[in-house]
């Protein structure tokens, strides 16, 4: 299995990580990346396919891998949702919803791109975007952290549930990435800490080795490589990327 020619789907397409994604996946020849996000993909490129779709919506998910012209056999779930919150004052419904985007929603986008290529019996590459939050926790934000963990865990799962069926099934699990989301959390934190946005990015990056943040291009560039030929042997794994931060 190649990405070239095949059909791809990648969540939070819109900007981002998601977004250089579909640029990664364009590159490498996919046939055609359906990019899905709550907002409009905008692009030039005949071969990508903007989706407004909400993925905790298990109907919408599973009417869109059954009625797609083609198997989807690239699937990168790079969409997330994070805030900082007090501690562990999280309210319920947050915690929910916070769930249900970062955990739940790639396991149905898994469970109905793997139901159909178990049938049509095709291989398959899955992604799953998780975060060093979910290997080493920070505080103020125990659900991210949560969510993420159970990530990297579902991976490993279904990994080994589909491996049988040629789908290999990994993770990437970035750092400090310049990002939208990214400049959001900049935001709250100079609203606690009271540095100017430099001052903020700067001690964001203090500890890290490499002295800065990493881009979307170098997280797209480790799901290039997870989903390609060269890859197929990989499985289960969570792949760290964060410019050296975590060392264990």
């Amino acid at each position: 299995m190649t990405v070239k020619g095949s059909v791809a789907l990648v969540t939070g397409a819109a900007q981002g990580m998601g977004r250089s994604c579909v640029d990664a996946l364009l590159e490498a020849g996919a046939a055609k990346v359906l990019a899905v996000d709550l907002n409009r993909t905008e692009s030039t490129d005949a071969r990508v396919v903007p989706i407004e779709l909400d993925i905790t919506d298990e109907n919408a998910i599973r009417d869109l891998f059954a009625e797609t012209d083609q198997a989807v056999q690239v699937l990168v779930n790079c969409a997330g949702a994070y805030r900082f919150r007090n501690g562990l004052e999280i309210e319920t419904e947050d915690w929910n919803r916070s769930f249900a985007i970062n955990l739940q929603a790639p396991f149905l986008t898994m469970k109905y791109a793997s139901r159909r290529l178990i049938g049509e019996n095709l291989p398959g590459a899955f992604v799953n975007i998780a975060s060093i939050a979910g290997k080493r926790g920070f505080p103020n934000q125990a659900d991210y952290c949560a969510a993420k963990a159970g990530l990297m865990g579902l991976t490993r799962a279904a990994a080994l549930d589909l491996g049988s069926h040629g789908i290999t099934v990994n993770a990437i699990a970035p750092g400090t990435v310049d990002t939208p989301m990214m400049a959001k959390v900049v935001a709250d934190l100079m609203d606690i800490t009271g540095l100017g946005v430099e001052e903020q990015r700067n001690e964001l990056t203090r500890d890290i080795p490499i002295g800065r943040m990493q881009s979307p291009q170098e997280i797209a560039a480790a799901v290039a490589f997870l989903t390609s030929a060269s890859a197929r042997a990989i499985t289960g794994e969570t792949l760290v990327v964060d410019g050296g931060l975590t060392r264990d």
